[in-house]
């Protein structure tokens, strides 16, 4: 990849992603294929004079870490770019766990340097070895889309305003490594790569014997091109859908119109439903498949029932779990209230963004809030389903000065439900919460 060619891929990245201008930041590790994409970006952003920001997450899992990370800020350092090493207090073993510890860290940094738009290394081999995996898993469909060149952060509500890029999707690993050597840079092979007992080390060992006997990358590339087509036909129509025939409501809910829901396709229903339960229950994703089928067949079924942190009624209104919220008999825990002080924001259960304009306490709703239908605390049009009460939240202010959250403006804060807005970044990314293995 020549340095024009890299500089319009992420001129075009940055404008899809509405971040144009201002600083951006990598995810470096000290490996080949992200001090790769250092080497690309350290061109990149000093020709269009943007700020970039090396962010270094040491994990913490083996001894050579923290040397590691000192050796990619200094690479980060001598390409111009401002390394920021964050660590991982609460180190487990499991690359999955690592990864979303990754991505929230990630997330927090961006936040607190103003950086909306965060660079990975992922490469052409990283998209074979994620389709040959679940090719191998036996998943179809959206599945073997694989991953894309931008897609919403997948840590929630941490990375609420933070885009992913990945601009090397396209380039072989191996090719990168030339570069390095080229430029003779020195990168760090993590010894977990080469484990067995992680699916992704195992399914790279099964590829790389295939290209031994003459296999070539590129088609499994464009085969996740190809597949994407009739999955971009099913996010328009989903799209088009929720404009006409979904229902929202400010305490946090949806429905959607029956008929129509069942002339949709089978793809445009399943990823409606991924961006309606992800709104809902302000979970960071992705949705089981079987969750989305079982809400799939409730809707159409006229059926009450309950699953990732939703609860559909019998006439189709979803909303938030009350047992996620209150707590359930069986020892189910609910929601630890949390405390804003005037003028500070807050985000509560993923669902609403608070900003308090006097010092306040957020809380389940209770019981005796909610005594009287009529009660001017939730607003008469709100007509909320008796089955969902238990799951809305309350703002206590001194004096039990109660307000609703839901989204509006109160005397005791400035609401606002991140649901429509959550599920419109589910649909209108190409392919939203591609994680790097996970179906």
């Amino acid at each position: 990849m020549t340095p024009d060619h890299f500089a319009r891929r992420m001129d075009r990245l940055s404008a899809e992603a509405g971040v144009a201008s201002g600083p951006v930041a990598i995810g470096l590790s000290g490996g080949g294929d992200s001090l790769a994409l250092l080497l690309h970006m350290s061109q990149w952003a000093k020709t269009r004079d943007r700020a970039l920001h090396a962010i270094i997450v040491d994990h913490a899992l083996r001894d050579e870490s923290a040397l590691e990370a000192l050796d990619a800020a200094q690479h980060a350092a001598r390409m111009g770019a401002s390394a920021h090493i964050l660590r991982w207090g609460h180190a487990r073993p499991g690359q999955k766990l690592a990864r979303e510890a990754r991505h929230d860290l990630f997330a927090k940094a961006c936040t607190r340097l103003g950086i909306k738009l965060l660079c990975l290394g992922h490469t052409l081999d990283d998209q074979a070895e994620t389709l040959w995996m679940r090719i191998i898993r036996g998943v179809e469909g959206k599945g073997l889309t694989g991953m894309t060149a931008l897609s919403p952060s997948p840590s929630w509500p941490l990375g609420r305003d933070l885009w992913i890029a990945r601009p090397l999707l396209d380039q072989a690993r191996e090719d990168l490594r030339d570069v390095l050597r080229q430029n003779k840079l020195k990168w760090v092979d993590d010894p977990s790569n080469d484990n067995a007992f992680y699916e992704r080390v195992r399914a790279r060992r099964s590829l790389k014997g295939f290209q031994d006997q003459g296999l070539e990358l590129t088609p499994l590339g464009e085969f996740a091109d190809q597949n994407r087509e009739p999955d971009n036909a099913a996010r328009l129509e989903a799209i088009n859908f929720t404009h006409r025939s979904v229902t929202l409501y400010r305490w946090g809910g949806f429905s959607v119109d029956r008929e129509a829901f069942a002339r949709l396709s089978e793809n445009a229903q399943t990823l409606l439903l991924e961006g309606v339960l992800l709104g809902i229950s302000g979970q960071r994703g992705p949705v089981p498949a079987p969750t989305i089928r079982a809400f799939r067949n409730w809707i159409l079924q006229g059926e009450a029932g309950t699953g990732f942190g939703v609860h559909i009624t019998e006439k189709g209104v979803m909303g938030r779990d009350p047992g996620a919220v209150s707590g359930r008999r069986d020892g189910m825990a609910g929601l630890i209230p949390f405390a804003l002080s005037e003028g500070a924001c807050g985000i509560w259960d993923g669902r609403f963004f608070i900003r308090a304009k006097t010092t306040l306490l957020v809380r389940p709703c209770k019981r005796q809030d909610d005594r009287d239908p009529d009660n001017p605390l939730w607003g008469a049009e709100a007509k909320i389903p008796p089955a969902l009460r238990q799951s809305l939240g309350v703002c206590v202010a001194e004096g039990e000065n109660l307000q609703g959250v839901m989204g509006a403006e109160g005397p005791v804060a400035d609401i606002e439900w991140l649901g429509w807005e959550r599920l419109q970044r589910s649909l209108l990314c190409v392919h939203p919460l591609a994680w790097f293995d996970v179906v």
